[in-house]
């Protein structure tokens, strides 16, 4: 549009002039072409200079949650840049389609930091890639693009909820009980003691050293070994995970998520094992 406007202002000058033979809008029309090809120059002139960088190859962010990163956008060249446009690109592994975001940011000479925000839809590896970089000029006449090819990973965990409490309260009343969990309440005084504490609320009746609690006229009571030789082994196998959607993946990392935060919480030892894309 600005081009079009730019041409007409021209073209009226140039009939102008010519129409009324007036030396002074002759100079101002050929001021008008000077312009134009000095702003065609700066154009391309800047973006020869101005790179730019992700400073921060990775990241971690929350689902649903906005994670802040940064573009470091370095101008070796004379000119400040007055306007320049940075086309993103975001995908998952497996996913056909990407989702593109455009910013746009100025540059003085040396080195700026540019800052933007990335909505985390989705659970998993979501990967942001600096795709490409257009210039404009300081009247946006013209532009000049080029590659980047800078990419980042962010890891996107679910947020906490309910799910964790649902999963584990349906797992308990189908009767699966896991090894830690049964090492856990079946502690008995043939144990080994670690040591003896004060009582807290929530502890076991049975486990109260009354002798030293008659002694001390207070509850005392006796701390057990924790069972540190039980252990979960869990096999992930998302080998098809490029025919699944990414609504599936998000809910099976979701499950996941709280399967595993459930089992950590209750004080169970987790060894996890998947396959990588080259079958490894």
């Amino acid at each position: 549009m600005r081009k079009l406007v730019f041409a007409i202002i021209l073209a009226f000058t140039f009939y102008i002039a010519g129409m009324y033979r007036h030396p002074g809008l002759m100079v101002l029309f050929f001021a008008e072409i000077a312009l134009t090809v000095v702003m065609f120059l700066a154009c391309h002139y800047m973006k020869r200079n101005l790179s730019l960088e992700i400073p921060q190859k990775s990241g971690v962010a929350r689902k649903e949650q906005t994670i802040w990163c940064a573009l470091t956008a370095r101008n070796k060249g004379k000119l400040p840049v007055s306007c320049f446009r940075v086309r993103l690109k975001v995908r998952y592994p497996g996913q056909r389609t990407c989702r593109t975001k455009r910013i746009y940011g100025e540059s003085g000479c040396g080195e700026n930091l540019l800052q933007f925000g990335i909505l985390a839809r989705y659970c998993g590896l979501m990967q942001l890639k600096v795709d490409k970089l257009k210039v404009y000029d300081y009247l946006s006449l013209f532009h000049a693009g080029k590659s980047i090819g800078q990419e980042m990973t962010i890891a996107v965990f679910p947020t906490e909820s309910s799910i964790e409490t649902q999963l584990w309260a349906f797992l308990e009343s189908q009767g699966s009980i896991l090894p830690a969990q049964a090492a856990k309440g079946a502690r008995e005084d043939g144990d080994e003691v670690r040591q003896i504490r004060e009582y807290r609320q929530g502890d076991f009746v049975r486990h109260i050293h009354w002798n030293q609690s008659a002694r001390t006229g207070q509850y005392w009571v006796k701390e057990y070994e924790r069972e540190t030789n039980a252990q979960v082994c869990l096999w992930i196998d998302l080998s098809g995970q490029r025919r699944a959607a990414r609504r599936q993946l998000d809910a099976f990392y979701e499950l996941l998520w709280s399967f595993l935060v459930g089992m950590l919480k209750r004080d169970m030892a987790v060894q996890a094992f998947w396959r990588e894309e080259g079958g490894k």
